[in-house]
């Protein structure tokens, strides 16, 4: 998913400030911790950097930070901390599920004639810079002036494909 049609769906779920490249996600758990998600201008996506964060979510690890806070610890006991967090890491799940739903249907008929699971790895641009076929990351694409190049690593052939059907049909060889 392009780091514009990220924003886009994200945008149904949290309030989306940019600046410079970085973008941050502002929303609120349940019971009214105001949260903030930074994803930064780097090599990965703006997709895949939100999902590093909803896979690294740690419960425990957000009730810490914010219990040190007088005013916080004060608010919230730490059984209404969990259940919160709790709550929060489940809608996580559910808005990164939605967008790799969204995400997958743009491949998902090449994934299904290959027979095979595989990934395109964007990086912060959108531009597709691995791909990965059954969790291996069996080349990368460059591109250039329009040009998509695709190169295996087992063979180091390069191939100029047009079209991700294109990349499907040297996936097959």
């Amino acid at each position: 998913m392009n780091n514009e049609k990220f924003i886009e769906e994200i945008s149904q779920y949290f309030g989306v400030y940019e600046s410079d490249g970085d973008v941050e996600l502002e929303t609120w758990t349940d019971d009214g911790v105001n949260i903030h998600i930074l994803l930064y201008d780097e090599d990965l996506s703006l997709f895949e950097q939100f999902k590093q964060y909803v896979n690294d979510f740690d419960v425990d690890e957000m009730i810490d930070l914010h219990r040190e806070i007088d005013e916080y610890r004060n608010d919230f006991t730490i059984r209404e901390s969990l259940e919160d967090f709790e709550n929060f890491h489940k809608f996580l799940l559910l808005v990164l599920k939605e967008l790799s739903e969204s995400a997958k249907g743009e491949f998902s008929m090449c994934e299904e004639e290959a027979n095979r699971r595989i990934t395109l790895r964007e990086n912060r641009n959108g531009n597709i810079i691995a791909v990965i076929v059954n969790d291996i990351e069996v080349g990368e694409i460059e591109v250039t002036d329009g040009h998509y190049d695709y190169t295996e690593y087992s063979s180091n052939n390069s191939v100029e494909i047009v079209s991700i059907d294109d990349l499907f049909k040297s996936l097959e060889k």
